[in-house]
């Protein structure tokens, strides 16, 4: 008896755990029966798309459409592998900043990135709902919120450019690199400079792999430090390094003193990660 009562506890939290697990993706979420500004989805689609790439790219789309007001309210949902990526590919689509609206296609349009999931809200009547009503719906799908992923968080903060960020898949620097990379941009009492760090870890063939493909590309090896190396392209000082398993690097138009210290600063900033 104790022996049956055990078994179907375990079964019990089998079922509970798949379950969880079929509901974290936009496959095991009823898209028909999500309630938005008091109504459900007059017409609703879903589309796979299965990806093995590093470049951050949409693995499931839903579309829901509300007929509400006499206006219609399309309701667009992007599940990613993860937030790094949700967020990788928000920031390359230029789709922020959240919370304004913008113009696109003859629709008004808002976007918000949460977790794993892309959410666009769209107007053809250029009237978006409540701020509430649009974070609400937002707040219902399973693992949102968090605020944004760390390591979008880890390089310098002081001095960034608007704007200035982006992700490079499998290209860095023009070259190809098995790796997504953060880039930002700076400007300080010099002038511009950039920083980027892999948003994984990256290995030591790699790293030789993206040193043959810059040498191949024409930039030249300029001298070899404790821990990076330094590249010049023109007059651009290209500096690559790891630290923790993370591929690093700085370039600008600068010194070799100058371009040292830029390249420990963003090194120190990780380490505190």
């Amino acid at each position: 008896m104790i022996r049956l009562r055990v078994l179907v506890i375990l079964l019990l939290a089998l079922f509970l755990c798949a379950c969880r697990d079929d509901v974290a993706t936009l496959a095991g979420v009823q898209l028909r029966l999500v309630n938005f500004l008091g109504v459900h989805p007059a017409t609703v689609s879903f589309e796979d798309h299965p990806l093995d790439s590093v470049e951050p790219a949409p693995r499931a789309r839903g579309s829901m459409t509300y007929l509400v007001s006499q206006d219609s309210i399309h309701v667009v949902i992007e599940e990613f592998r993860d937030p790094v990526a949700a967020y990788a590919y928000w920031l390359n689509k230029g789709l922020g900043p959240e919370h304004i609206p913008h113009l696109r296609s003859g629709m008004l349009e808002m976007t918000t990135c949460s977790g794993k999931w892309v959410f666009y809200f769209q107007s053809l009547s250029h009237r978006l709902p409540p701020q509430e009503s649009m974070d609400s719906l937002v707040a219902s799908f399973p693992e949102t919120g968090g605020g944004l992923p760390k390591q979008f968080l880890s390089l310098p903060m002081r001095q960034r450019i608007p704007q200035g960020a982006s992700v490079q898949a499998n290209l860095f620097l023009g070259c190809p690199v098995r790796a997504s990379m953060l880039c930002q941009r700076y400007r300080d009492e010099l002038g511009p400079w950039s920083a980027a760090r892999s948003l994984g870890p990256v290995s030591e063939s790699q790293m030789d792999s993206l040193v043959k493909a810059l040498s191949a590309h024409g930039v030249q090896w300029e001298s070899g430090q404790d821990g990076y190396t330094t590249w010049r392209d023109g007059a651009i000082r290209v500096l690559i390094g790891r630290e923790n398993g993370l591929l690093i690097s700085v370039w600008a138009q600068r010194d070799a003193a100058s371009m040292q210290a830029l390249f420990n600063h963003v090194r120190t900033t990780l380490r505190a990660e």
